[in-house]
């Protein structure tokens, strides 16, 4: 057995202490799901304490138009990965939605999809269960704007034109879920 590998179980059998779950990561300290490498972060950090410093740094419109950018990215990114896997845009969807609900992100559903617009509805994002374990206090605003972004990235790939998001209704307003209607633009 190597040094990484020592290293690994010494600290595993450490956590064993405070928590009888397995560990996410293999014995090289690497989360790997879908053939890539992952990291799992706890909400309060990501993406609440993230859009917050950047708020600091650059201002409200800054730091929400910078994680929406990011998610659009990744979004674009994600559906393209699935389409090269199953060379069919329609299944890439259902699999980009579908790695929405493994992941733990939300669990997700488009109630919409036509060629000038899709609505689609998360139950416990992440982005609103990350602001209230920072917040006692519902928002007077959505505040995922990243998953906008990814929305955004999703359907201007599915649909091949440009298209933006807005989250209509939003868990961390007191909404009962997170609502986004992507429309092209």
């Amino acid at each position: 057995m190597g040094r990484i590998e020592e290293t690994w179980e010494k600290y595993c059998k450490l956590m064993s202490k405070i928590t009888p779950e397995p560990p996410l990561s293999n014995k090289e300290g690497r989360v790997v799901r879908l053939g890539k490498d992952w990291v799992a972060l706890d909400i309060t950090v990501f993406p609440y304490r993230f859009e917050k410093a950047l708020r600091e740094l650059a201002g409200e419109d800054t730091a929400a138009d910078c994680m929406y950018r990011v998610g659009e990215e990744y979004g674009s990114e994600v559906i393209n990965r699935y389409n090269k896997k199953v060379n069919d845009m329609e299944l890439a969807l259902k699999l980009t939605v579908a790695s929405s609900n493994y992941f733990g992100w939300s669990v997700t559903d488009i109630e919409e999809l036509g060629p000038q617009g899709a609505k689609a509805v998360f139950y416990n994002s992440y982005e609103s269960r990350s602001y209230f374990a920072n917040n006692k206090e519902k928002s007077i605003e959505p505040v995922c704007h990243f998953m906008a972004g990814v929305i955004a990235g999703i359907y201007a790939v599915y649909i091949g034109k440009p298209c933006e998001c807005k989250e209509t209704k939003c868990v961390a307003k007191g909404d009962e879920y997170c609502e986004f209607v992507a429309t092209v633009i």
